[in-house]
């Protein structure tokens, strides 16, 4: 999730992808898995478009020195920029079509930027984790993959990832067509809800009104606890500040603070004893 000093920004393209979607606008969003054994579809693709790779699956490596090579050599054969690594058993592509492509790749741009950088790899690790859950389990060797790492598809990955939760199967299919409007705000009300966080509950001295607070000098703790104790037992232990029943709380807070804090829960007429 986003920080939370974020949420504004979340709640600005919360607005704007709503009201995109609520155009019903002539776009479409494929997601396009190619393989070794060909391309996914041969239909033409409508004007204007934009392709980009999510990530790519290349197989399990066993870690002999066949596997190692024949890795070695994809690698430097390699256009990574144009179109990523070479050999890869599977390669996921995202396929945006129609007029409002360029300035839904600017949304998704800024909405993927909400991302920190552990954010990212999260999200890029999560894409191939949703992929190869639908694999049959493997134990000849460690699976080796590898993401993209722009804006635009960070922010296409979680909101796949989030339609994976919402449609079963959703990544079992070879092709899909959704509108990235809708499916993207769906992605942010979710993301919005997980945000929501109840206020961390007051600790205990944020909740009493003392009758009595206890003020010394460090040599005459013996003295003050003695003293505390009896009051205590005549008032309660609930109306008795004595510091080191609250060392927790009275660390988390400037010394400034909890003088501020005290004196608006002491009750009136309270007294505060020094010596």
């Amino acid at each position: 999730m986003p920080a939370p000093e974020k949420r504004p920004e979340l709640i600005r393209l919360q607005k704007a992808f709503e009201e995109e979607a609520g155009k019903f606008p002539d776009l479409s969003l494929s997601i396009l898995y190619f393989s070794q054994e060909g391309i996914p579809t041969d239909r033409i693709f409508r004007k204007p478009n934009h392709q980009i790779m999510l990530w790519q699956y290349y197989g399990q490596h066993d870690g002999s020195d066949d596997a190692t090579t024949r890795l070695y050599n994809n690698m430097q054969a390699s256009n990574f920029v144009m179109a990523g690594l070479r050999g890869c058993q599977f390669s996921a592509y995202a396929l945006l079509e129609g007029e409002p492509t360029a300035h839904f790749i600017r949304m998704a741009q800024r909405a993927g930027n909400l991302f920190f950088e552990k954010e990212c790899d999260r999200i890029k690790t999560q894409a191939i984790a949703d992929f190869t859950s639908n694999l049959p389990p493997s134990t000849t060797g460690k699976p080796i993959s590898r993401s993209n790492a722009n804006r635009l598809a960070i922010w296409l990955n979680h909101v796949l990832h989030h339609l994976g939760r919402t449609h079963p199967r959703y990544l079992m299919e070879s092709k899909v067509d959704v509108d990235p409007y809708a499916a993207s705000l769906s992605a942010i009300d979710a993301m919005l809800a997980t945000a929501k966080r109840k206020a961390p509950a007051p600790s205990a001295i944020d909740t009493r009104r003392f009758r009595v607070a206890l003020s010394f000098p460090g040599e005459h703790r013996p003295f003050a606890c003695a003293v505390t104790e009896h009051l205590k037992s005549e008032l309660g232990s609930d109306s008795v500040f004595y510091d080191n029943d609250y060392v927790a709380e009275l660390a988390a807070k400037p010394g400034c603070a909890v003088r501020a804090d005290l004196s608006r829960q002491l009750r009136p007429g309270c007294r505060i004893s020094v010596w």
